[in-house]
């Protein structure tokens, strides 16, 4: 990122960081969201103006009608959550001057990672956090559990390990050794960065089943049918994200022995993503094995949208089985006032889990 945007986007910050305030709404007062295109509600355009598809139509076209900002045709997994939540949709941290930050902010950026050099035109999550602490310090100095309540979302890693296997050459065994300690203890450094100025509620979420992503089965080589599961999946693809979540979901073991009054919830995203191909027919008439070239044309009816990202539908089902405590480790607690809200979802999933 060029240092002038980056200057530019601290004076907009210092401008804006008044509008953050203590709030009763939701279950949550605030919401924050660090991580890439999975949760990036605007970031990215901000920065790069009329270069995102996600400025174009049909991106946003189920739910907002129009283009909005956001690499889906609807609602990302962090939209439903903040929902369900009783919060409204998050404003991209970049747009500062003029978006009311005062129920959080997104700080996740489309292409980011953990490491800077896979995307230098983008911030990584490690220069996130001067951003983040320049919003929201001056509201973060809380001494009580009770006092710090607000939720913290990470989900990051994708890009790093694309890169890895795209762009560096590296084998999954490679990735393994070389690439995910390094992507988890920024993961952890980030969740005890946050911590040291008094965060206390974690959701740190597993990478996806990148394996299983259209496009990356185009991009990287399985001539031997061996190189695919029973699902098409890539093996070696999904062999290194499976041990970047166990060493993730270790790495969140640890922190919960050293900040015994913090809350960490682990969201297995993968294991959620896999449950949707296993079991299809729970999920009603989604289709997880045709492959296009393009954006298709009935986005609730697949779990891919373009290729790379993922469809409001299937960002739908992982919202909903965290929300319910399926596939997390230590679910969060909800306070005793909270009622979750499930009124702008579809109607028709939300049998999935209920008890």
């Amino acid at each position: 990122m060029p240092i002038e945007m980056f200057l530019l986007q601290i004076a907009y910050l210092l401008s804006s960081r008044s509008g953050i305030q203590r709030s009763s709404a939701g279950c949550f007062p605030s919401l924050f969201a660090f991580g890439d295109s999975k949760t990036d509600t605007g970031n990215k355009q901000a920065y790069f103006p009329y270069e995102s598809r996600s400025e174009r139509l049909p991106y946003g076209s189920t739910f907002f009608g129009r283009p909005s900002d956001r690499f889906c045709d609807g609602r990302l997994t962090i939209d439903f959550q903040g929902q369900a939540y009783g919060l409204p949709l998050l404003s991209p941290y970049a747009r500062g001057l003029g978006f009311n930050f005062q129920h959080g902010a997104n700080f996740a950026i489309s292409g980011s990672g953990c490491f800077l050099a896979i995307a230098p035109n983008n911030m990584c999550l490690p220069l996130t956090l001067p951003l983040w602490k320049l919003t929201v310090f001056p509201y973060t100095n809380c001494i009580t559990n009770e006092e710090c309540v607000w939720l913290y979302v990470i989900s990051i890693g994708e890009n790093d390990y694309r890169n890895g296997i795209l762009n560096m050459g590296l084998t999954s065994k490679e990735i393994k050794s070389e690439m995910a300690p390094k992507v988890v203890n920024i993961t952890y450094s980030t969740v005890k960065a946050l911590y040291n100025e008094g965060t206390r509620k974690f959701l740190v979420v597993g990478i996806a089943a990148d394996g299983c992503i259209p496009k990356l089965l185009t991009l990287v080589s399985h001539e031997d049918p061996e190189g695919l599961d029973e699902l098409g999946c890539l093996v070696s693809m999904n062999d290194y994200v499976q041990y970047h979540n166990i060493l993730l979901f270790k790495a969140v073991k640890r922190l919960r022995t050293e900040l015994s009054d913090a809350q960490i919830s682990f969201g297995d995203f993968f294991g959620a993503n896999v449950d949707i191909f296993v079991n299809a027919h729970k999920y009603g008439e989604v289709d997880g094995t045709e492959v296009t070239t393009s954006s298709c044309d009935n986005p609730y009816e697949y779990i891919n949208w373009d290729g790379i990202h993922l469809t409001a539908c299937f960002y739908e089902f992982i919202a909903l089985a965290f929300l319910h405590g399926y596939f997390v480790d230590e679910p969060l607690i909800l306070p005793s006032s909270c009622s979750r809200n499930f009124s702008s979802f579809t109607s028709g999933f939300l049998f999935l889990y209920s008890s």
